[in-house]
């Protein structure tokens, strides 16, 4: 019983320094935790912002690729409007040959 007391008393003891140290630590360094609080905002702001920046490049990188097979087509409609003018041509030189 008295080893009982002894150890839970020891426990009080060691729990008590504990909150007191924790305690002491909270009042002694509170501009560390306001930098940590500081550092946590701008994580999320940078965060946000990342967000924001990959959905742009995302949209940007998509109207590449429609720009990209718009040029594709137009350069199929310059094509075949040059072989018809070739054609044209041809068909004009023998009509006044």
């Amino acid at each position: 019983m008295k080893a009982l007391k002894t150890s839970l008393l020891g426990l009080a003891c060691a729990a008590t320094s504990l909150v007191a140290l924790g305690v002491g630590l909270a009042g002694a360094e509170p501009s560390l935790k306001d930098q940590i609080d500081s550092a946590k905002s701008d994580a999320g702001q940078l965060s946000g912002r990342i967000q924001a920046q990959t959905a742009h490049i995302v949209s940007l990188t998509e109207q590449a690729h429609q720009a990209g097979a718009q040029a594709m087509v137009v350069a199929a409609q310059v094509e075949r409007t040059e072989t018809r003018a070739r054609q044209l041509a041809a068909e004009l030189r023998a009509a006044e040959a």
